[in-house]
């Protein structure tokens, strides 16, 4: 009995030493980034500048990016390309506007076009600007709080000026249908 009982303790023993090694995985060399460091400067240049200008104004509808400052990529860093004066700026943005963290952080591929709004919407809407007053006394605390007449009356003439007449508005719902209603038909 003896016997059997240190066999089965060293089998034991032995299953809880081995086993937990022997189902343990393997972990895979992570793979190495496939950028790790910045290529030469040329290869994030697009050579033709009317080429980068185009993809930059590519970001926005025209009656934004036609009037938009635009900036391209050269050996200086970003100049501007365009003159603008309608507060929004144009560019190509490369991949190290990403995380650094990004695998891609560093892809001369990578090219994303951009327009940024540069309008300081405090200076816009200052406590003086058409209908601030009103929408001062107005409720913000929840959805639909608002009147909704109101509001949009201040919204269209702070943007088409205070003499301009507000279109009446377009009410689109569709019914309510009785689901009991409809399953009848069928």
């Amino acid at each position: 009995m003896p016997k059997k009982l240190i066999s089965l303790v060293a089998s034991v023993c032995f299953v809880g030493v081995a086993l937990p090694g022997a189902t343990r995985q393997v972990r895979a060399q992570a793979p190495s980034a496939p950028y790790p460091a910045a290529a030469p400067l040329n290869q994030y240049l697009i050579p033709e500048k009317a080429s980068e200008i185009e993809l930059a104004r590519s970001a926005a509808p025209p009656s934004i990016s036609d009037g938009a400052e635009v900036l391209v990529l050269t050996q200086d860093g970003y100049v501007t390309a365009v003159k603008g004066g309608n507060g929004f700026v144009c560019l190509v943005e490369r991949a190290w506007a990403k995380s650094t963290d990004d695998p891609e952080f560093w892809n001369p591929k990578v090219k994303a076009p951009h327009c940024l709004n540069t309008i300081d919407v405090n200076a816009k809407n200052s406590k003086d600007s058409y209908g601030a007053a009103q929408s001062m006394k107005m409720d913000f605390s929840d959805v639909d709080r608002a009147p909704m007449h109101a509001l949009n009356d201040i919204l269209w003439k702070s943007v088409k000026g205070a003499g301009s007449t507000m279109p009446p508005p377009v009410h689109r719902f569709r019914p309510l249908t009785d689901v009991s209603e409809s399953s009848s038909r069928d």
